[in-house]
């Protein structure tokens, strides 16, 4: 053989060597040889070149479509197929899930479609069956592309890694970029899921809220349910410049046979995209409740008018109720003004929570009614009120305006024109002091929650600006009601008793009335910062009552046999004492200022009669997949309501027996200080306040919501449906 004929052959073995080489080349590159299909090309790639150490390996199909082209997601929309793989033959490989990015739709001949174009990676979490050791992973893909035409395809894959270390792969950035499209909890991108709930229909529709920490751009929802089910194309309103997308979605039966079936109480997969951010959560809407804006502002309106018989609010109507004693005799125009301002006190408070939940829900807060109560400054402050308002109900002090200032309000009817410059709880203070005392009480309501309450206010605060306003307003004058009748019929106040002696004796029982509820609000504070820090301000608001105490007692002094210094300088103390009273309680407030949070609350179940387990949501869905069931109580210190479910209801023998039984998990929320796990759960089931009751099970998953007033039926009613059984 001449040297040209060597030549050729030398470079023909050449040739046949890198051919031959190809395959293991790619595989040394972590990944296949794209399989170059009908307007499509697939392959198969790793994020790391080996497998050593690694009990799971990163992977990503990889696909390159023609201009124009498409392929589709896990729910492709009305039409289409989603990409499949079969992992058949593969070695060493345990289990692989396949990830879906963030998707977008797209329309082919009018059809509804969701899916991806151009380029495109879907991550795959593969688990090893033999931790560290070589791999080889055969994938079937089964995928649909089209455009004006469909074309379906099958392309057959073969990944070897070997047992080398795992050093990232040329392909590890795209992989990542990708995994990061996949929708997560939305943390990261200021993303929350807020509410949802579904219109009963014909053709049912889905109602979900979401908000971000900054304005949405082009918002798109798809929804996923039970394979009958096709979800359109939602319908957007955006609010709260922008930071608040509402979503409306009709459900359509997928076959167009007939409507779509009931989705009550089904769990449904939302995924929202917004440009590079994304949000998937499960949701299990309910019906009815929240399509009537007219239902939820009945249910505002009687939930007020059902908070005056709370516990919370009598120590303040105690106060009116002396106030409406002594206008026993008054003009219907003076009747008529005091109510019409309780009235407006009470509305200005309302609309005062109301807009407070407002600019909350814009910032990104969870605020719940009577949330304030977690604060404990604020808690110290309604105690001192308190305290301040019996020693005045026990004729302590009276409250002297300026007299020019007096003069010009008595004549102007604003203080009301029968009474004198001085302010006393026991005289009826006029407008002013009417309007106050509404105020007051609505201020104290709020650790109550009342029947149809939670509803109307989750409601509210779940849509708009314009529903929490009008279900605060509605809310304002349920609890008017009985101020606004005697406001309209001022003859129910002419018939009562005339003032007399006998005023004094109920002063007095009204009065303790007070104080009890301040030392309620000290064993609040108690259990939010520590006995030490209620023992200390509960000293201090003692000190004032006793200054208030002495200051009328002063004058007797005078005529004591006294060093004639100390008997001159009585005027001066006299004069000082408002001043020292009014030092200390402020002082009495900088005290739980100060106050280091306690690490740990106690429970407020201490009583030891259920065994309650911390309050862990993901826990929930653990615990009913090995069919326990879930019996979860939002509660706090400060919520007498639930105060007075756990003792008439959840400590009763029977109760109590079936709640420490067997497969039964007693899990408790203290929602006594602020906590944003707690809140975040409050929001996901569309309740503003508490007590919170809900029982989750194997018979329903979605979990049974409680009414706000415990009964021992309602309870073992809701464990026996979560439990599944008959």
């Amino acid at each position: 053989m001449n040297s040209l004929g060597l030549l050729k052959l030398l470079r023909m073995a050449a040739i046949a060597a890198v051919c031959a080489a190809a395959p293991a080349m790619a595989a040394g590159d972590a990944s296949t040889p794209w399989d170059r299909q009908t307007q499509a090309a697939v392959r198969l790639v790793a994020a790391t070149s080996g497998v050593a150490g690694l009990d799971r390996v990163i992977l990503g199909l990889e696909f390159s479509l023609a201009p124009g082209w498409k392929t589709y997601w896990r729910s492709p929309g009305e039409g289409g197929l989603p990409v499949e793989i079969q992992w058949s033959g593969s070695e060493n490989l345990q289990s692989a899930a396949l990830l879906w990015p963030a998707p977008r739709r797209f329309s082919v001949f009018g059809i509804d479609n969701i899916g991806y174009v151009d380029h495109v990676l879907l991550p795959i979490e593969a688990e090893l069956a033999r931790p560290g050791q070589a791999s080889v992973f055969r994938a079937t893909v089964n995928f649909l592309v089209c455009k004006e035409i469909c074309v379906p395809a099958e392309a057959k894959l073969e990944l070897a890694l070997p047992a080398e270390p795992a050093e990232a792969s040329p392909h590890a950035n795209v992989i990542a970029r990708f995994r990061a499209a996949v929708p997560g909890d939305g943390r990261g991108a200021g993303l929350t899921f807020s509410d949802a709930f579904i219109e009963i229909g014909k053709h049912p529709t889905l109602e979900a809220v979401f908000t971000a920490l900054y304005p949405f751009e082009k918002p798109d929802l798809f929804v996923e349910g039970p394979r009958s089910v096709y979800f359109a194309a939602p319908k957007l309103r955006l609010e709260d410049g922008g930071r608040r997308a509402i979503f409306r979605v009709a459900a359509n039966d997928a076959a167009g046979v007939g409507p779509a079936p009931p989705l009550d109480r089904v769990p449904l997969t939302l995924t929202l995209v917004d440009g590079g951010r994304s949000i998937e959560t499960v949701a299990t809407p309910a019906s009815g409740v929240g399509a009537s804006l007219a239902l939820m502002l009945l249910f505002a309106l009687l939930g007020g008018a059902i908070l005056n018989l709370m516990p919370c609010v009598l120590p303040v109507l105690s106060l009116k109720l002396i106030g409406l004693l002594q206008l026993g005799g008054a003009a219907k125009r003076e009747v008529r003004l005091s109510f019409l301002a309780t009235t407006a006190g009470i509305l200005a408070s309302m609309w005062a929570l109301g807009a407070a939940a407002i600019l909350g829900r814009t910032l990104g807060f969870a605020i719940g009614w009577g949330s304030q109560f977690q604060q404990p400054v604020f808690v110290a402050g309604m105690a001192t009120l308190l305290v301040l308002f019996a020693s005045n109900l026990f004729g302590w002090y009276e409250f002297s305006l300026p007299q020019a200032l007096a003069t010009r309000l008595a004549t102007s009817g604003f203080m009301g024109a029968t009474r004198g410059p001085t302010f006393v709880l026991g005289r009826a203070p006029g407008v002013a002091g009417s309007f106050a005392s509404g105020a007051f009480a609505t201020l104290l309501a709020t650790p109550c929650t009342a029947p149809f309450l939670g509803t109307a206010l989750g409601f509210a605060v779940s849509r708009g600006t314009l529903e929490i306003v009008l279900v605060f307003t509605a809310l304002g004058v349920g609890f008017a009601l009985p101020y606004l009748a005697v406001a309209a019929m001022p003859r129910l106040a002419l018939h009562l008793p005339r003032p007399g002696k006998w005023m004094a004796t109920l002063k007095l029982v009204l009065g303790l009335g007070l104080l009890g509820t301040a030392l309620w609000l000290l064993t609040v504070l108690g259990a939010q910062l520590g006995v030490l820090a209620a023992l200390a301000t509960g000293a201090l608001l003692a000190l004032a009552a006793a200054m208030l105490w002495l200051r009328p007692r002063l004058s007797r002094l005078a005529r004591w046999r006294i060093p004639l210094e100390l008997r001159r300088a009585l005027p001066r103390f006299d004069r000082a004492m408002p001043v020292a009273v009014l030092a200390v309680s402020l002082v009495a407030l900088v005290v739980p200022a100060a106050w280091p949070a306690r690490s740990a609350l106690t429970p407020p179940d201490a009583a030891g009669v259920i065994a309650w387990h911390p309050f862990a949501e993901g826990e929930i869905a653990r615990a009913v997949a090995r069919g326990e069931t879930v019996f979860v109580d939002v509660t706090a210190d400060w919520c007498i309501t639930c105060l007075v479910n756990k003792r008439l209801v959840l400590q009763r023998e029977d109760v109590a027996k079936r709640l420490n039984a067997k497969g039964v998990v007693a899990m408790q929320a203290d929602w006594t200080r602020p906590d944003p796990a707690i809140a975040a759960f409050l929001v996901r089931n569309r309740r503003y306040g508490i007590p919170f009751n809900i029982v989750y099970g194997p018979g329903a998953p979605g979990g049974v919501a409680l009414p706000e007033i415990l009964t021992v039926v309602a309870v073992e009613t809701a464990l026996t449906q979560a439990q599944g059984e008959p």
